[in-house]
């Protein structure tokens, strides 16, 4: 809903009001992306890392996370907002690499399996 946040100060005569609409969330959403990232690559899904040739390396995917608004609108959240990953299943021996606060974690396995993150 809408509403106003009023603010004085006894010992001053200033008073100051703001307008705010308050929202709640209604669903997260983890989505695997390819990482690194490329132009246009904010709109791949990448559920399944393969092998990169014959290194012995796997393929990375950051998991984006979105949390969807009673307004009909979404936002991204990160882990400076409180989001904690948590690895569920993992047969493929996988790292979650976090790289700061305000950037998407990177799953990275080391072997073929299946991984499950929780958010």
């Amino acid at each position: 809903g809408n509403g106003q946040i009023m603010v004085t100060f006894s010992h001053e005569a200033v008073a100051a009001v703001v307008d705010v609409t308050v929202v709640r969330g209604l669903s997260i959403h983890a989505t695997p992306r390819p990482y690194p990232s490329w132009v246009a690559s904010d709109g791949a899904i990448k559920s399944e890392l393969f092998l990169i040739g014959p290194t012995g390396v796997y393929q990375r995917a950051a998991v984006a996370v979105t949390l969807m608004l009673s307004t009909g609108g979404s936002t991204s959240v990160y882990r400076s907002h409180g989001l904690v990953h948590v690895i569920a299943v993992d047969a493929a021996a996988a790292q979650l690499v976090h790289q700061s606060l305000a950037r998407d974690s990177i799953v990275w396995p080391t072997t073929s399996g299946t991984t499950m993150i929780q958010v």
